[in-house]
């Protein structure tokens, strides 16, 4: 995840972030409105299903593009 959010950050057109666990990545997304996650299936907590699962039951997040990685 570390290698991507450098990748992508190296373009000033992309602002990504990445967070260690599947709670705060639900937590990210609340807070910060992104336009695409890019989801590890194996996080700790909460798995990489359970987020999708999650972001596809709220009506705010429904829409966000997710990419499994």
């Amino acid at each position: 995840a570390e290698i991507v959010t450098l990748a992508l950050n190296d373009n000033p057109d992309y602002r990504a972030r990445s967070v260690g666990d599947g709670a705060a990545a639900l937590a990210r997304v609340a807070d910060d409105g992104v336009d695409l996650v890019l989801l590890d299936i194996n996080l700790p907590g909460l798995s990489g299903f359970q987020v999708h699962d999650a972001l596809r039951g709220d009506p705010e997040t429904e829409a966000i593009p997710v990419l499994f990685m």
